[in-house]
């Protein structure tokens, strides 16, 4: 049988290798005219209980869910991505990137659309978040990225300062 296949490939072989490379040429003209997409990512672990709940003993009253959603909801809300989007703007003007307004209006669009958080590891006691995008352009993919975790860390630092200056404040006033 395997005789037979092998003797039929030999005496028809022009019948398999013309539509292989036709086919072939094809796929690689159809792939240059494809807008290529960059995507960047970044994976970051987020702790369930912060240091000042483990000091204080409150829980946070939050369950997994909320939580869950509270992050998708700070990484990529509309403020957040203004933000973003101001930080990184003028490095993409200098790079020719964006050119106007409008494109930095598009950008923002884009952002909201084509951004993801996926929580790729969850369990009691911390998350392990994913943050993509998908862009034209692979610096543009990068410092969105960037910006966007960066951006979220930075207001969970501001979040948990508050609340150890609160613990702090009441420390201090139950010892005097």
């Amino acid at each position: 049988a395997l005789l037979d296949a092998w003797d039929l490939l030999k005496r028809y072989r022009w019948r398999f290798i013309v539509p292989a490379f036709a086919l072939s040429a094809i796929a690689l003209a159809v792939s240059l005219f494809v807008p290529r997409v960059y995507s960047s990512n970044a994976t970051f672990e987020r702790r369930h209980q912060t240091v000042v709940t483990e000091i204080g003993g409150v829980p946070t009253g939050r369950t997994a869910r909320e939580s869950r959603a509270a992050v998708l909801n700070e990484i990529k809300n509309p403020a957040a991505i203004d933000r973003v989007l101001e930080l990184i703007s003028p490095e993409l003007y200098s790079a020719g990137l964006v050119n106007s307004p409008a494109d930095v209006a598009q950008l923002r669009f884009e952002i909201a659309r084509h951004s993801s958080v996926v929580f790729e590891f969850s369990d009691s006691e911390r998350d392990v978040v994913r943050v993509t995008f998908k862009s034209s352009h692979p610096r543009t993919a990068q410092l969105v990225v960037q910006e966007l975790v960066n951006d979220y860390i930075a207001a969970e630092r501001r979040h948990l300062e508050s609340r150890m200056d609160q613990s702090a404040g009441f420390f201090r006033s139950e010892v005097t």
